[in-house]
This record gives structure tokens, C-alpha cells and sequence, in this order.
């Protein structure tokens, strides 16, 4: 999804519709090292792709203070920001939006501020009926940061904040969020395991 060369794959994304596209995604800064770089200011950006169920790499490097996050199908936030040496609140990674039966408890492996850091996540879509409408299953995401494991196949019964009015569909994009802080990105990649739309 991200080489290092070029937006292709993905577009701005349309102040208030989540999952529209509002040009490519020219305001954030490609930088010689082969990383991409969110610019305060410039919005998110999202994939010209919907995808369903599907295993994510991406690779970070926070700057200084940050409230970020990676939702996945424009929706489910796993949360970014610099929590090293963190002993309260919630770590780098953790659910940002979205709550499960229980919560549970997070390691905090986030690296120190100028580092990059990997991400994994594989997510599992809801399931719906034949018709599109009734829920039958609900999303599950397993996640782990530098190779620690947050938390795995952890069900998500509610969305909370802004994402909650899009509901839950079967695909939708991936969404890289600016909020106000410069973080960068490189080395983004997808395996689609299941169906995905242009």
C-alpha cells in the first residue's frame, strides 16, 4: 500500500464522509528517507480500496506528542501515540474507539519518540446475513506492537466518538489519521484475506 514512492493507493479524505475520497492524497509530504509524513493540518488519508478481513504491517516513527491512530475499515481506531516510559493512561496501540465484552490489560511496548516502530494487526470484519442488514458476528482484531503481542482475537461489541455514526459494514477502507501532529509512516503493506472493492 505504501512503497516509499508514491499516494497511489490512497486519497484524501472527504471532511465528513469518512469513506469518500476528496482527491489524491498530495498534502501529506513523501520524504527522501521513503517515508511519508502526516502534515498538521492536511487531513487523512484513506485507501482507494475497501477491504474486508485482513492482516496489516506498517511501520512509525512519532516526532514528539501525537494523537494518532490506524482505524481499521475507517472505524475501529487502534490508537498511536508516544507512551514510552508511560505508567498510567492507555499505551501506543491500544483500542481507541471501540470496546469489547472486557477490557484488557495492554503491555506498553512503545519505543522511545524518533524511533520506528512496527505494527501488526490482523482484523476480522463482522459478518452479516445474505441481505446485507443483520449482523451475525461481530469484528475481532489482534494486534501487536514491536512484536508484543496488545491483546488477541479481542471482540468488538461497540464503536464509540465519531466513527459510531457509519455503523459496521462488511468492507471499507483503512484509514491513516492526522490530528494535529506530524507523525510518519513507511512500509505499509496488506494481505487481503478476504473480499475487497475498488
Amino acid at each position: 500500500m505504501f512503497d516509499g514512492k508514491n499516494l497511489d493507493e490512497w486519497g484524501s479524505q472527504k471532511p465528513k464522509e469518512w469513506e469518500a475520497t476528496d482527491g489524491p492524497a498530495t498534502d501529506w509530504k513523501l520524504l527522501p528517507d521513503g517515508c511519508v509524513e502526516a502534515v498538521p493540518g492536511a487531513g487523512s488519508i484513506i485507501t482507494k480500496q475497501k477491504f474486508s478481513d485482513f492482516k496489516l504491517h506498517l511501520e512509525f516513527c512519532t516526532l514528539g506528542p501525537v494523537n494518532s491512530g490506524v482505524y481499521l475499515q475507517t472505524r475501529y481506531e487502534v490508537g498511536l501515540k508516544e507512551s514510552y516510559g508511560q505508567t498510567e493512561g492507555s499505551p501506543c496501540g491500544a483500542p481507541g474507539n471501540f470496546s469489547g465484552p472486557s477490557r484488557p490489560v495492554i503491555p506498553n511496548a512503545a519505543a522511545p519518540p524518533l524511533q520506528w516502530q512496527t505494527l501488526d494487526i490482523e482484523f476480522r470484519a463482522p459478518r452479516f446475513d445474505e441481505g446485507g442488514k443483520d449482523k451475525q458476528s461481530n469484528a475481532r482484531v489482534t494486534t501487536a506492537l514491536n512484536g508484543i503481542e496488545l491483546y488477541k482475537d479481542f471482540e468488538v461489541t461497540e464503536i464509540k466518538g465519531a466513527a459510531k455514526r457509519l455503523g459496521e459494514v462488511a468492507a471499507a477502507p483503512l484509514m491513516l489519521q492526522e490530528h494535529g501532529s506530524p507523525i510518519q509512516f513507511r512500509n505499509i503493506w496488506i494481505v487481503d484475506r478476504g473480499g475487497h472493492e475498488q
